[in-house]
């Protein structure tokens, strides 16, 4: 939270180079950085000031079109940078598919993010739910759930690996869930929350690395809950039940796209091969 006093004790430190992930990085942060160590950033959104940063990293499908100075560019999702514990999941989901290994049930993992700020995680387990092929965990710390008939509640989890080991479908916010789905080969659906979510999103898609749901902002959210709709005056954006439940099965039936798509955009070990690429920049 102190990125101050991080820099501040970054530079009490013996080191040749520095990794930043932070948001609140300044260029006055890495010209300070520079003065010591050789400086790489991971950023997203090209909103990263460049002049003292020796390699970026940005393992998005639109890092391309952001015009970075530094040296060394490390860009898209062959750097995609992961818990190592994701590469066994990979193998497995990769392998299940050469084997044609296909569930009667589907698990249906539902993972919004870090800050489901829509609250939509529910309703999404409450509409997926009620289709018998499906089995549904809901991960996040929802307050407003009581009792709990059709689906798993997970409310928090250190072990994401094996989550993504069972699932055989994701559904997620828009952040770096649909990166890790993705990458681990697992058919996922997002439904972004903000602008910038949704914006990325579609360059995902039109990559075949998951399927979005939802077409523009609006002021009002309708989401179906069986024979009830529920209306909520809040930025969101809009979608609706049948939209869902048509898209959860087409990434079933066409999973074999978005596998092809993840061998041929993500590669294995990829955070490995991001620290051997940095390593050999740096310190070799």
């Amino acid at each position: 939270m102190d990125i101050d006093g991080a820099i501040a004790q970054t530079l009490s430190l013996s080191a040749r180079a520095v990794l930043c992930d932070t948001y609140k990085l300044t260029e006055e942060h890495t010209k300070k950085l520079h003065q010591q160590f050789k400086v790489c950033v991971i950023d997203d959104f090209g909103n990263t000031s460049q002049s003292s940063v020796d390699t970026i990293i940005n393992f998005t499908v639109a890092a391309n079109r952001y015009k970075y100075t530094a040296k060394q560019q490390l860009l898209g999702p062959r750097y995609f940078l992961c818990n190592k514990a994701l590469d066994r999941v990979r193998k497995i989901h990769l392998s299940h598919y050469q084997a044609e290994k296909v569930r009667e049930i589907s698990n249906v993992l539902i993972a919004i993010g870090g800050h489901d700020r829509l609250s939509i995680g529910p309703h999404i387990a409450d509409l997926l739910s009620l289709n018998k092929q499906y089995s549904v965990s809901l991960l996040g710390a929802y307050s407003s759930l009581t009792k709990i008939k059709r689906y798993q509640h997970i409310i928090r989890t250190r072990d994401m690996a094996s989550l993504y080991e069972k699932a055989d479908l994701v559904v997620s916010g828009g952040g770096l869930i649909k990166y890790e789905s993705a990458y681990c080969g697992i058919p996922n659906i997002v439904v972004a929350q903000t602008p910038e979510q949704y914006a990325e999103t579609l360059a995902f898609q039109d990559a075949n690395l998951c399927y979005a749901v939802g077409s523009a902002a609006t002021a009002v959210r309708s989401i179906s809950l069986a024979n009830e709709v529920e209306q909520k005056d809040r930025s969101a954006f809009n979608w609706s039940s049948q939209e869902l439940i048509e898209t959860a099965d087409k990434a079933l039936k066409l999973r074999k796209h978005l596998v092809q798509a993840s061998c041929t955009h993500f590669e294995d070990n990829a955070t490995a091969r991001t620290a051997a690429a940095i390593f050999d920049e740096h310190y070799a």
